[in-house]
């Protein structure tokens, strides 16, 4: 899903500052900067990486995506440490007053296929904590949906397919209405 994401961040930054110009005009530009983080399969050795955040940097991160090995499998996708990682990383790197929002881009829910325990501990609740904690406000893109009811899909994938939209349903419906939703591409 390469692409889609490069996409998906270029419309974000566009649409930010179009939303600035649009209803703040007499006030400075506004200073946008993003950061991606990346997870793969818990048994993978790189299973995290990011990028700084960084003012207005679609392409370094179009770089970063390119760079990325998305060979991982369905069997312990590393989803809840990867945003509760990227947020953590984050929180040193803003401003007290700034605007923080995260758009988790994916397809399988935390772990994937695999029924084991998170082996950092991380749950739905833990993340929803971390997010209240550092106000960040949450945004779910869920990719490959087109695959939930395909006879030649695996049963095991498909609920890990489901699993995403349950799991960000939960955290979306314990922030505050307004701040948080869910997109099925």
């Amino acid at each position: 899903f390469k692409d889609p994401t490069i996409s998906a961040v270029r419309s974000i930054q566009e649409a930010l500052i179009d939303y600035w110009q649009d209803n703040f005009k007499a006030e400075q530009e506004p200073l946008l900067r993003f950061s991606i983080s990346m997870y793969k399969d818990y048994q993978e050795d790189d299973f995290y990486r990011r990028t700084p955040l960084e003012d207005r940097n679609v392409e370094e991160i179009a770089e970063f995506l390119n760079s990325h090995d998305f060979s991982g499998g369905a069997s312990q996708p590393a989803v809840f440490h990867g945003v509760s990682s990227g947020v953590k990383d984050s929180s040193t790197e803003l401003d007290p007053g700034s605007f923080r929002s995260v758009f988790l881009i994916g397809d399988m829910g935390n772990l994937g296929i695999s029924n084991e325990p998170d082996k950092n501990g991380h749950t739905t609740d833990s993340l929803i904590r971390i997010l209240k904690s550092n106000n960040m406000d949450f945004h779910a893109i869920h990719v490959g949906t087109e695959y939930i009811g395909h006879q030649e899909v695996p049963s095991e994938i498909q609920s890990a397919l489901r699993n995403f939209k349950l799991e960000t349903g939960i955290i979306k419906n314990s922030l505050t209405e307004g701040f948080s939703s869910y997109v099925a591409l």
